[in-house]
């Protein structure tokens, strides 16, 4: 059930509190968030939603927010209202959009999928602040279109010459070991299996496509342009990204094995799209939301997509563009610590060898128990077999004696 929104028109005027502030503009900026999720955002460091829900019932009675109560119960989900999107696009910078969130729309069937969006963003923002990285809730953007092909056409729609991404990280990162930033960039697609395979494979080649689109020239002039000295339009993500966000699937809403099936065949669809694992190429790669807020973007979690996908391995989305430094070493050990140290690791790695070789003897001596048992077995069946061809033998010979001894009285006759 939703709640009763309350009037804009008729509620008191206060002055926002900083908390307030930010919870607006996170509501604003990405429509639908769990009580729980915008705790994570705006007060990691605090383990009660005391105050964040406090500052929400206070939006919820200014008009400027409202809530749905979820069926399953627990966390609500809360949007900004239309006068709430206002002063969030007035005021706070929030970038306008085409539609805005109401109640229809939150309790509509793309409630988890926007819930899911959110979570994935958290689990990237967890991850820059246990490493100490500057990165806010507002460096990943929802639903953002990027043209991949010239709209001549007039029977070309919106769907057919754009790519709406799930959501773009786009983020200017301090780096810390030395004295300069990194922008990082990331296509964020969520997947909750409410489409085929197919589709979201053709989506895959959609972001290929985008990665070689140059505005203003479609095929035929680019290779008019190859052999003539005039220069190659600019490439279209240029002018949003320092370098081509690699794209990321993410997977979520069924259960495991399922969610293991659909990533082996998006591989093996997404086959044909050539990509590329160097630094500013077309990167694809695809996990589970679970892998994702269990392990962290800094984990080897991402199966690769597109051509030569059997040949390459797992990669991350790491928020550094560089290895950490080296640990500090240390004092020296003492040679004589270090010396037994060494000793009683080769000790224990032989107690191991001798352990498994003990294990691999029962092996085949079980093996060779059960072969002898097999072979006694065979046998056995074997002379089953002969006895009972023995005996039908025999009673055929009874049945067929009458007969042959009348047919030799006949002859004889």
């Amino acid at each position: 059930m939703a709640s009763r929104s309350r009037s804009a028109s008729t509620a008191p005027s206060f002055r926002l509190t900083p908390l307030q502030q930010s919870a607006l503009l996170a509501l604003s900026h990405h429509r639908l968030v769990l009580t729980s999720q915008l705790q994570r955002m705006l007060r990691p460091a605090t383990s009660t939603q005391q105050y964040l829900r406090k500052a929400l019932a206070g939006l919820r009675d200014a008009g400027l927010a409202d809530r749905v109560h979820r069926p399953s119960g627990g966390d609500s989900v809360w949007f900004a209202t239309a006068a709430g999107t206002d002063i969030a696009q007035q005021h706070g910078g929030v970038q306008e959009r085409p539609y805005r969130m109401d109640l229809k729309r939150a309790q509509g069937p793309l409630q988890r999928h926007t819930l899911d969006v959110v979570e994935a963003g958290l689990c990237f923002l967890e991850h820059a602040r246990s490493n100490r990285i500057a990165m806010t809730p507002w460096d990943w953007t929802p639903e953002v279109a990027h043209r991949i092909r010239d709209g001549q056409r007039p029977r070309r729609s919106f769907n057919e010459t754009h790519i709406i991404s799930d959501a773009v990280i786009d983020a200017v990162l301090p780096q810390k070991h030395k004295n300069s930033n990194w922008h990082f960039h990331a296509f964020l697609e969520i997947d909750r299996g409410t489409e085929s395979v197919q589709r979201l494979a053709s989506k895959v080649t959609a972001y290929g496509r985008y990665y070689r689109y140059r505005p203003g020239a479609d095929h035929k002039d680019l290779k008019k342009l190859r052999t003539t000295t005039r220069e190659l339009p600019e490439l279209a993500w240029s002018e949003r990204y320092t370098w081509f966000p690699a794209l990321l699937v993410i997977l979520a809403g069924q259960p495991e094995e399922k969610l293991r099936s659909r990533i082996r065949q998006l591989q093996v669809r997404t086959a044909p799209v050539p990509v590329s694992f160097d630094h500013n190429s077309f990167r694809a790669g695809v996990t589970t939301l679970e892998e994702l807020r269990t392990h962290g973007p800094g984990a080897e979690i991402f199966k690769p997509l597109g051509a030569g996908w059997r040949k390459r391995g797992r990669f991350n989305a790491r928020l550094v563009d560089e290895p950490a430094p080296e640990p500090d070493p240390g004092p020296k050990p003492d040679p004589v610590e270090e010396h037994k140290a060494t000793q009683a690791a080769m000790q224990h790695t032989i107690t191991e060898q001798n352990r498994e070789l003990a294990e691999l003897r029962k092996e085949k001596d079980l093996a060779k128990t059960m072969l002898a048992a097999a072979h006694e077995d065979n046998a056995e069946l074997h002379r089953k077999l002969q006895a009972q061809q023995r005996e039908a033998e025999k009673r055929a010979l009874a049945e067929h004696a009458p007969y042959a001894r009348k047919r030799l009285f006949r002859k004889r006759r």
